[in-house]
């Protein structure tokens, strides 16, 4: 009967125990609780979505249910959140760990029979409603490093469970116990104009000024007022941290006001997955990418899609109405309610830019544009930019790395990647006909020593056809490596003592398509672990006899369809 109610409930999303509340979760582990990452702390193309509970370095810690409710959804992948579970709840929320480096047995029992009927390490599982329930402080898994973890740990989210939007587990007070008396650090601050080219924004740096601190309250170094330039913005360089911990952590709240009227705010409360890779809009990449810590400005551009906004007049932009000093405060807050203040007095001031430089080609951000130069043909679609903007499309010095087309430089004056994907055409100068099926798109490595990266694409009525979402410099490159297998035995070799055995899978350029492995002429289940270039097979797992000499075929294909395979023997 509980278990009926506790589906009920949980099916009801919070219908019958009304909103979630702190004392619904427990922590997920039983360790000491010290956190590597936080929600909103900004990522590579995302939002953090969850909090990273650091493991010691190992992996094998027990992780536990926050709370009672039933296995969701089950996720095992070789890259993103690896071995994943999802557990709904009676108040409506979804809790995710992630990154794990096995199940318990009713969950695993589940899994690798899952995994053995599709023939599939990777899967995708939602099991029925009250096939595996589960209870608060239950050890549902093992933490891991499975992923695209960069370390071990654990990734715990809680979410809506209609909308699966990840909340803010800490600024809602839903993970207490958190040693946190840090205030957000400031030290840098940009004004920013907002000049127009050729019909376009061009967003160009008025001035830079060193902030000072005095306890919560900041101000800009020698008390000098901020030289500004109508229209224009401001930007500043922020990060939070806990006790405890070195590491860097990302805010919950910005506010903004001039004259002592609000003009920008952001509150990183509930985010999407449908919009994080807006983030790029929301930093000034340019200076965000260069800068030692976040840069967050105090504009939005017209096609960010970010849900965090509050308070914003005029898209966060400042028209200063005369030369007379501004008052200008910005507030930052963590999770934790801890803030800090800075104050400044901002001056209308006349400045002379350059407009001289390599970026000339105007695209509008809400109409299509198309282009062609030499070899290269780029179309972009309506809203792939973030805001219009001037492009370069023009061939650059040529490198050892390019062989069959030139180089061509696809790259816009303020560098931020797109929201979605633009497409590029490079016809060869010669390419055999042999190598076509062979033929990629390749972009020069940012290290400048000349490696090239596979960027994807596909020969396509005499040129070479992909998209993309970042800038670089392109060209054609082709790809006839297969990939290679190496065993971590020798052939023949007695395995009987050992847990598992390890194939090594690595491939030059464009990277592992498929890959399978059977055991005595039967699929046999590997973990993928792209990452450390590994395939991993539990003894286990197995499902042959014991005590005999057994054969081992493995076969890998990259992208570009170059197949390597594999025989040998072990004794097991």
């Amino acid at each position: 009967m509980r278990n009926i109610l506790l589906i009920a409930a949980v099916l009801g999303c919070g219908a019958l125990f009304g909103q979630p509340k702190a004392e619904d979760f427990r922590v997920p582990v039983d360790i000491p609780v010290i956190l590597s990452g936080n929600v909103g702390e900004i990522r590579a193309n995302h939002f953090h979505t969850g909090l990273d509970i650091k493991t010691g370095g190992e992996t094998g810690k027990n992780i536990l249910a926050a709370a009672d409710g039933y296995v969701s959804r089950i996720s095992v992948s070789p890259t993103g959140y690896g071995k994943a579970l999802y557990i709904n709840h009676p108040n409506g929320t979804t809790t995710v760990y992630a990154h794990l480096e096995s199940f318990n047995e009713p969950i695993g029992q589940y899994v690798r029979a899952e995994q053995e009927r599709r023939k599939s390490f990777a899967v995708e599982l939602y099991p029925p409603s009250g096939r595996l329930m589960v209870t608060q402080g239950e050890v549902i898994a093992l933490s891991g490093n499975s992923g695209s973890s960069g370390g071990p740990h654990l990734h715990y989210e809680i979410r809506d469970g209609a909308s699966q939007d990840p909340f803010n587990l800490m600024g809602r007070g839903w993970f207490p116990g958190v040693a946190d008396n840090v205030r957000p650090q400031l030290f840098t601050l940009w004004s920013i104009h907002v000049d127009t080219l050729q019909g376009v924004p061009v967003h160009r740096i008025a001035g830079e000024y060193k902030l000072v601190a005095s306890g919560a309250e900041y101000a800009v170094e020698g008390g000098k007022p901020v030289a500004f330039v109508s229209p224009g913005y401001f930007a500043i360089e922020v990060i939070d941290r806990k006790n405890g911990a070195s590491n860097t952590l990302g805010l919950y709240r910005l506010e903004q006001t001039v004259d002592s009227l609000p003009n920008f705010g952001l509150t990183t409360d509930r985010l999407s997955f449908d919009t994080t890779r807006d983030i790029n809009a929301m930093v000034l990449y340019d200076l965000h990418k260069k800068a030692s810590y976040e840069v967050y400005r105090t504009y939005i551009t017209p096609n960010n899609g970010l849900k965090v906004y509050r308070n914003v007049v005029d898209r966060g932009i400042v028209r200063l109405p005369d030369s007379l000093p501004h008052a200008v405060t910005i507030r930052v807050e963590d999770d934790n309610q801890n803030a800090s203040l800075l104050r400044f007095q901002a001056v209308e001031q006349a400045v002379t830019f350059n407009r001289e430089g390599d970026y000339t080609v105007p695209v509008r951000w809400d109409k299509p544009f198309e282009q062609t130069v030499g070899n290269l043909s780029v179309t972009i679609p309506a809203e792939v930019l973030y805001e219009s903007t001037l492009f370069t499309f023009a061939p650059v010095e040529n490198s050892s790395a390019a062989v069959y087309s030139p180089v061509y430089r696809v790259d816009s004056q303020d560098h931020t990647p797109l929201r979605s994907a633009l497409t590029l055409r490079i016809t060869p100068d010669s390419l055999p006909e042999r190598l076509r099926e062979k033929a990629c798109l390749a972009s020069l490595a940012i290290s400048g020593k000349g490696e090239k990266v596979y960027e994807g694409g596909r020969w396509r009525q005499g040129a070479v056809v992909g998209t993309t979402r970042t800038f670089g410099d392109y060209f054609i490159a082709v790809d006839t490596v297969a990939p290679r297998l190496s065993p971590a035995f020798e052939r023949g070799a007695d395995l009987s003592r050992n847990q598992s055995l390890t194939i090594a899978m690595r491939d030059d350029f464009s990277g592992i398509d498929r890959w399978s492995v059977t055991i005595d002429g039967e699929w046999a289940l590997f973990d993928d672990d792209p990452k450390n270039h590994v395939l991993r097979h539990f003894f286990r797992d197995a499902r042959y006899e014991k005590g005999r000499r057994h054969t081992l075929k493995a076969t890998a294909t990259d992208n570009k369809g170059n197949t390597t395979t594999l025989e040998t023997e072990f004794f097991w």
